[in-house]
């Protein structure tokens, strides 16, 4: 996010820096407050200006968007920006980045305190995240998590998840994910955030109400409306004086409708209850008939005009429930064909049918004469002719009939003979009043009615072998036979619906807990087969021995928790060597030795580079006391080894300071246990006593166990005649050498080695508790201690410079003879 005004800050060039060094996932430049500039010129200016310099930081053709400003009064961005924003990065394709494929890592949504013990010095912690990266293995895993330390992870396992992806709901792809997601779809889980003044915290959640913005639901003082309040006068108006206060709370009319619709609390059977479409009027049912008999609309008059004044005022009060609806709205298809069925259709089939409409109709809605009697005698009732009583005035019967008869049946269309009836007329094919009869038969089939197996096969044998006659008509004793079965079939149904409705809430919650326990067994056996969690799985992890300092500090923490597996090399300690470079826009040099903090991989830790370069020749790796102005180093810090390629950065001071906070960037380039680093050391020596070839020199050396170590070393002379180290001579250091030519005693003897560097073991890992420290730099302490800087005389050039005595030469004597031979000019005189 660009502030388009202010440009490019320093903290976004940092933030730039360092995903350059961690790898860039996804990054997308935003410019905002281009609502400030006032022409489209200028703003056609800066953009074209702003993502050359956005450019010149990441790669040629990054994305970069706008956001015009703020829009609905000041509260948030255009809709179609954020949309069109959100959809290119879900979109977005992006190289994998190589340390991802490699470690699994999680980003804890929320965290547990399973201590037994309180107040214990160490925590067992249980994390809660899904999976990324790579695959998770469940057994003996390690991992990092920022701010705390490395541990092993006591145990891995899945846990149900919080916010599963929608599945298919197709039949045929039943439980497959969906490849796209509408919006009814796409559901929002934001642990840890505020959403429409909804916080989810680690123990629970939390509902902020705000008493400025406007809020749906009404407050528990407020009255109904037809209440007359303190303030209202005898015809409900308010007072002069309260009339301001109210317009004031007087609510939008947005708000008024949603409240009106809270305060509605009628079921579906209240709506679709009778309902006179006249004041005073008969009350007319709410059916989906395309015709209706005369003969129901007189037993809907004759059942408006029987209710009592009780049933016309529970209706007011909203809790009439019409018991025939339930029924009809089920077998609408069978009613409809009572409807439509005509004494034609009869006079067709003759004398000698196994069912009429009539008939039918008395099958399915009985003759009544059962009604009224208890439950018992009902059962006991006498059957009449091969039908079976399909429900009664009672609740419980009602209950039963929802439980067997199938809802998903479709009844939007006519079907089977009795509604065909009126609509065929006397010159139809036989044929085809054969393929909608055997139809119908199917459709009543799967309305699995009570009713006997024989009266079907009589039904089936009627219409596709012609008529029955009267003496071939059906057995009664096996009529009642069949009813008898069914019945007991019912009974054993419904005695399974009461068993089920009277279970506990303890019986309840207990099956919910083992159909619970069965989903994440599933989870757990699918994701565990190979000993790993697939990426995307919701996971827990428990970590036990965690410092109780740890665990109280993440109650305060207000940035994300991520946990890094570590592989089994990543567990060792040794020295990481780098290639670094200083960052162009620190303002100083970086001196060896001096206390860096490192990020590296997961891990973020102090510690004590040693910057060194590599001779041409490779012969060497000499130290470097400082930095390079404008090339590459290399930089040994100790700590846990680490893969090669890995991005570095390194921070100086990461408090808030007007310099540039990145230090130095590289990457890791190998790990060992040691590296060999040499500095440059040059001894002076004097010698004691000068043979043909050899000399005796002190000075060099304290003890002859350094003469030892340094035998065969070669060495020089000012003068330049070079010689070769021999043998030590006592045991104050001096020693025997020998010379390619006879030195004399005012030469000085160089010894030009190479030594090695002894590498710092200090590693201290950053913890996000206050009562961490850190190691200060040099500058830091001699600030606080009031120290000045060391200054040595020989380190100052054209300062303190040594007064040189002029040397007084001996005079010339020339022999009388040489003088005597001299030219007549040159002769004293």
């Amino acid at each position: 996010m660009v502030d388009a005004v202010r440009g490019f800050e320093m903290e976004t060039f940092e933030f730039i820096n360092i995903m350059q060094v961690h790898g860039f996932p996804r990054v997308l430049g935003i410019l905002t407050h281009l609502d400030g500039f006032k022409e489209s010129k200028s703003i056609r200016k800066m953009k074209k200006r702003y993502k050359a310099r956005f450019w010149a930081e990441l790669y040629d053709g990054a994305k970069m968007f706008y956001l015009s400003g703020i829009q609905y009064s000041g509260t948030r961005y255009n809709k179609t920006e954020v949309t069109n924003l959100a959809r290119f990065i879900a979109i977005q394709k992006f190289a994998p980045l190589s340390w991802r494929q490699d470690h699994s890592y999680m980003v804890a949504h929320r965290w547990e305190d399973q201590t037994l013990v309180p107040n214990s010095d160490t925590r067992t912690l249980a994390l809660y995240g899904y999976v990324s990266g790579c695959r998770l293995r469940t057994a003996g895993q390690a991992f990092h998590i920022a701010g705390v330390g490395d541990f092993p992870a006591a145990s891995a396992a899945a846990a149900l998840d919080p916010c599963p992806p929608p599945t298919n709901q197709n039949p045929k792809m039943k439980g497959l994910a969906l490849r796209t997601l509408s919006d009814k779809q796409r559901n929002l889980y934001a642990p840890y955030c505020e959403h429409q003044h909804i916080t989810v915290d680690s123990e629970a959640m939390y509902i902020n109400t705000r008493e400025a913005e406007e809020s749906f639901t009404r407050k528990e003082d407020d009255g109904a409306d037809d209440e007359t309040t303190d303030d209202e006068g005898p015809d409900g108006e308010l007072s002069s004086d309260d009339e301001e206060e109210d317009e004031e709370m007087d609510p939008s009319e947005a708000v008024k409708m949603v409240r009106e619709l809270q305060d509605v609390h009628l079921d579906l059977d209240d709506r679709e209850a009778p309902m006179p479409l006249v004041a005073g009027g008969a009350q007319v049912p709410p059916t989906r008939r395309l015709a209706e008999d005369e003969e129901e609309e007189e037993d809907w008059d004759e059942d408006d005009k029987g209710r009592s004044d009780d049933d016309e005022e529970e209706e007011e009060e909203g809790g009439y429930v019409n018991p025939f609806l339930e029924v009809s709205d089920k077998l609408d298809a069978v009613a409809r064909g009572f409807e439509a069925g005509d004494d034609e259709e009869d006079d067709d089939e003759g004398p000698s049918s196994a069912f009429t409409a009539a008939q039918w109709a008395a099958l399915v809605y009985g003759d009544g004469s059962a009604a009224g009697l208890p439950r018992e005698k009902k059962e006991k009732a006498p059957e009449e002719e091969g039908k079976v009583q399909l429900f009664d005035d009672e609740d419980e019967d009602e209950q039963d009939l929802e439980g067997e008869v199938d809802d998903d049946v479709d009844t939007s269309r006519p079907r089977g003979p009795f509604l065909a009836g009126r609509a065929q007329s006397a010159d139809d094919d036989e044929e085809e009043q054969q393929l909608e009869s055997e139809a119908y038969i199917r459709q009543l089939r799967c309305r699995r009615f009570f009713v006997a197996k024989n009266i079907t096969k009589e039904l089936e044998g009627e219409i596709k072998g012609g008529s029955t006659s009267a003496e071939g008509g059906m057995d009664l004793e096996a009529e009642r036979q069949a009813n008898a079965e069914a019945k007991e079939k019912a009974a054993v149904e419904e005695s399974k619906g009461a068993d089920e409705e009277e279970e506990d809430e303890d019986t309840a919650r207990l099956k919910g807990v083992v159909a619970t326990k069965s989903e994440l067994d599933e989870v757990r056996d699918f994701s565990a087969d190979d000993g790993t969690l697939a990426i995307g799985t919701y996971a827990k992890l428990v970590f036990e021995n965690v410092p109780a300092e740890s665990v109280e500090a993440l109650k305060e923490r207000k940035w994300p928790l991520i946990l890094g597996s570590l592989l089994p090399s990543e567990m060792k300690m040794g020295f990481i060597q780098m290639r670094v470079k200083r960052h162009r826009w620190h303002p100083k040099i970086l001196k060896t030795r001096d206390v860096l903090l490192f990020s590296v991989g997961w891990r973020r830790f102090q510690g004590l580079p040693v910057y060194a370069l590599e001779d041409r020749n490779r012969s060497r790796v000499r130290m470097l006391k400082y930095t390079p102005e404008h090339m590459h180093c290399l930089a040994t810090v100790y700590g846990p080894s680490i893969a090669p390629n890995t991005g570095v950065l390194a921070i100086r001071n990461w408090k808030a300071v007007p310099s540039y906070r990145v230090a130095l960037t590289g990457q890791v380039m190998e790990s060992a246990e040691k590296f060999d680093i040499v500095k440059k050391l040059k001894l002076v020596g004097e010698p004691t006593k000068v043979f043909k070839n050899t000399a005796f020199i002190k000075g060099m050396f304290n003890s002859d166990l350094e003469v030892s170590k340094c035998i065969g070393a070669k060495i020089q002379t000012v003068s330049g005649i070079r010689g070769e180290i021999k043998k030590a001579h006592k045991a104050n250091g001096d020693f025997r050498a020998g010379f390619e030519d006879k030195i004399k005693m005012s030469d000085l003897v160089m010894l030009k080695a190479w030594v090695n560097v002894p590498l710092p073991k200090f590693y201290n890992p950053m913890l996000d508790v206050p009562e961490w420290r850190r190691m200060r730099t040099i500058a830091e302490l001699r600030r606080a201690n009031n120290t000045p800087i060391p200054n040595k005389l020989d380190s100052s050039y054209g300062q303190g410079r040594q007064e040189r005595v002029d040397r007084k030469s001996t005079p010339l004597n020339i022999p009388d003879s040489l003088k005597k031979q001299l030219p007549f000019k040159s002769k004293a005189k």
